[in-house]
């Protein structure tokens, strides 16, 4: 017995530390190809998310200048120069603009009860692009602690309505249109519930009843639950209608007893903002002291 366990070999120390470093310089190589493929992927993926939006765009693009002169039969407004079915402003300068092209069409609105039925309208819908203000996180952070916007356009798309009394353009701002915008602004906002289930969808259904009532450029106020949160999600037609729910909500304002019962039932836990605010409004927001994220358009519409 003592011969044969004499006989058997055993494993040294250096021989276990070369088998750890075959193994380390194994799982450095299989590390370093998955980085790889894993940094391909991404860039295939991201590649196909940008082709997927061009042709979105470019889609609805198409479709819009197919409107291009539309108009009703019987329509009776007074055309003029600023109806030119497709206008294209070449750019002067490519480093600060692009070109852009401005689309006007005819609609109609009908009133059974009003008089006359029929009432006919004129719309212009712009794209351009204008150079984006969204972060590029990799650069280096300025001074003032926020990051420099990345080197690039965004597309925007505007849409305004005729002005028959003035012979102008109506800013989307007065015109009291809900078809009309210029930046929209999207918030998403999410809370934690004070009261039962009853007393908050009773409250919820209050709440965005009210805004409706009072802010005719609030395009958008509803209510969902997400297990034990509440998601809010807001459409604003541009800054202004934002500055006008803050007076609204504010000292003194229409709905300051609403927006202090609506503290009573929700704890706000975080609100982003997407679309492209003044810096004005986005000072008068930070200073409710309420968590906001705000995230700057690169591209996109609304129907």
């Amino acid at each position: 017995m003592k011969k044969k366990l004499n006989s058997i070999a055993g494993v040294t120390l250096v021989e276990i530390l070369i088998g750890i470093l075959i193994s380390v310089v194994m799982m450095g190589a299989m590390f370093a190809s998955y980085t790889a493929v894993n940094s391909t992927y991404t860039q295939v993926t991201d590649r196909a998310k940008i082709s997927q939006a061009g042709r979105d765009i470019v889609g609805m693009i198409v479709r819009d200048v197919r409107m291009a002169g539309f108009k009703y039969f019987g329509d009776n407004i007074k055309t003029t120069n600023a109806h030119a079915p497709i206008i294209i402003t070449k750019s002067s300068n490519f480093a600060t603009e692009c070109d852009k092209i401005d689309i006007v069409y005819g609609d109609v609105n009908y009133d059974a009860s009003g008089s006359p039925k029929y009432t006919y309208e004129r719309f212009k819908v712009t794209y351009e692009c204008k150079r984006s203000t969204a972060p590029d996180k990799s650069k280096p952070v300025r001074s003032n602690g926020s990051y420099p916007p990345i080197d690039a356009f965004a597309v925007y798309k505007s849409k305004v309505k005729w002005n028959s009394n003035t012979q102008r353009w109506w800013s989307p701002a007065q015109d009291n249109d809900s078809r009309t915008y210029e930046d929209e602004i999207i918030f998403y906002e999410e809370f934690s519930p004070l009261k039962n289930e009853q007393e908050t969808a009773k409250f919820s259904e209050y709440y965005q009843n009210i805004v409706d009532k009072n802010e005719p450029n609030t395009l958008g106020w509803k209510f969902f639950k997400a297990e034990d949160k509440v998601i809010a999600i807001l459409r604003w037609k541009d800054s202004q209608a934002i500055v006008r729910h803050l007076e609204n909500v504010s000292e003194g304002g229409i709905l300051e007893e609403d927006f202090n019962a609506f503290n009573e039932h929700f704890a706000i836990n975080s609100i982003a903002v997407y679309g492209n605010v003044d810096d004005d409004v986005r000072v008068m927001l930070m200073d409710f002291g309420l968590p906001f994220e705000f995230n700057p358009l690169i591209a996109g519409y609304s129907r």
